[in-house]
């Protein structure tokens, strides 16, 4: 028994070896923590559990005409860690390789329907389970499909006492491998989980310092202030340069391209616009078509207003470069998060232009009136105090001017005292010393900006 449970191990030290080495890279990590995976990825890895199935049928020690095998590992885990359609299609692969390499083996067939039911019950444990309480899953497994096959045995070998005793020599091996092995690959690929949390939970923390950083920007747009936006999204992006453009051309890049370099960014803008990608699009050897452009690779991600794309965020790098699953998603953020705040900016602005518009309306019901009593006052002094109609003209024209001029800005309060005496002049010749105006204001205040009343 010892020598059979050192054998098994031997074998399942082989399928840890290839798991380790798969796990390290980044098209396994992908395929395991995408919450929604895409039939391509669900085909690797039914290829792969079941592989790795056929590999353990293979090295198995022969024991009076049957395999002991540490074949349910990789069927159990294909399920447990890849769902049902893993589990099942690598169970099948499994399953039917073993009947068919040795139709007419003693325990062939039980061995076979075994490893389809391994994968099926597996996959059915996926989705009932949480991952990090599923190497409990996986005992429960390990133990019931070994426990099932050795029953099946038991049932269906002919004679019944060459089915006792294989059942009495590979019992117990069988079940400490296959259920160790289990639990142990689960725990291993719990440590992938863990990194993809501090992963999430980094990421997460730089899309808000870059929101932080780059909201003061936002609220004040303008060209520095975009320049500002990429020099920060460059900094955490570790990227060569990082610009944001409309569909036609560059709006600002984190540092001042050359009219060749500009020449050349707008070409790739057209190309990746007419890709019309929802997604982070990623090209490299951009210099094999561009000889004298120093970037050898970009990722753009679209910009929206409304659903609508309206430009991209690009990131580009002096090398060929994969962005991976977690870079690609936090690009994805950023260039949304552009998107929102761009949306604000324009929501402020229309909200700004329809408050000027009501003032402007209140404005344009004061004005005729005004202006109406002032030109009747002028018609009299033409007549009667010509003098005075010449001062009364000045500080009309003064006062129609500085409203035209000066309309919505920001202005010294000086000058809006100015705009008022001369109101103040027009007025206390219409009505005489019936109007009287005191002014009391300290030199403190004399500093300040208000914006222009119109009176």
């Amino acid at each position: 028994m010892f020598l059979l449970i050192t054998e098994l191990s031997s074998n399942f030290g082989i399928i840890l070896i290839i798991i380790l080495l798969l796990s390290n890279q980044k098209i396994f990590k992908q395929m395991i923590l995408k919450e929604d995976m895409d039939l391509k990825g669900k085909i690797f890895l039914s290829l792969l559990f079941g592989g790795l199935g056929i590999l353990a049928t293979y090295s198995g020690v022969d024991i009076l005409g049957a395999i002991a095998n540490t074949r349910e590992i990789s069927i159990i885990l294909g399920g447990l860690l890849g769902g049902p359609f893993v589990g099942t299609a690598g169970g099948l692969i499994a399953g039917i390789h073993r009947y068919v390499i040795d139709p007419n083996g003693v325990t062939s067939l039980p061995c076979g329907i075994t490893t389809i039911i391994g994968g099926v019950f597996s996959g059915y444990l996926y989705n009932k389970t949480e991952f990090r309480e599923r190497w409990k899953s996986g005992i429960l497994a390990g133990l019931t499909i070994v426990s099932l096959n050795m029953l099946l045995v038991l049932l269906m070998t002919k004679p019944f006492e060459l089915a006792i005793q294989i059942v009495k020599t590979i019992l117990i091996p069988m079940e400490l491998i296959n259920t160790v092995g289990i639990v142990a690959i689960l725990l291993l690929t719990e440590n992938i989980f863990r990194d993809k949390d501090a992963s999430a939970a980094k990421q997460a923390e730089i899309a808000l310092d870059i929101a932080d950083k780059t909201l003061p920007y936002f609220l004040n747009p303008s060209k520095e202030s975009y320049v500002e936006i990429c020099r920060i999204i460059s900094k955490y992006a570790e990227a060569d340069d990082v610009l944001i453009s409309n569909k036609t051309k560059v709006v600002s890049s984190s540092r001042l391209l050359t009219q060749e370099e500009n020449d050349t960014v707008i070409d790739i803008i057209k190309n990746v616009e007419a890709l019309r990608s929802e997604k982070v699009i990623q090209i490299n050897d951009l210099t094999e078509k561009y000889n004298q452009f120093k970037y050898k690779s970009l990722a753009a991600s679209p910009i929206y207003e409304n659903n609508k794309i309206i430009g991209f965020l690009l990131i580009l790098f002096s090398r060929n470069e994969k962005l991976a699953y977690k870079e690609e998603v936090l690009f994805q953020r950023l260039s949304r998060l552009i998107s929102t705040q761009f949306e604000l900016v324009k929501i402020q602005q229309l909200k700004k232009e329809a408050s000027r518009s009501e003032i402007k309306a209140l404005q344009n019901q004061i004005n005729p009136h005004f202006l109406f009593n002032a030109l009747n006052t002028l018609i009299s002094f033409v007549r009667i105090k010509p003098e005075e109609a010449r001062e009364l003209v000045v500080n009309l024209s003064d006062f129609l001017r500085y409203n035209i001029e000066n309309s919505m800005k920001l202005i010294n309060i000086n000058e809006e005292i100015k705009h008022v005496q001369s109101y103040v002049s027009i007025e206390q010749a219409r009505f005489g010393e019936r109007v009287s105006v005191t002014y009391d204001i300290d030199q403190f205040h004399r500093v300040f900006y208000v914006v222009s009343q119109k009176i």
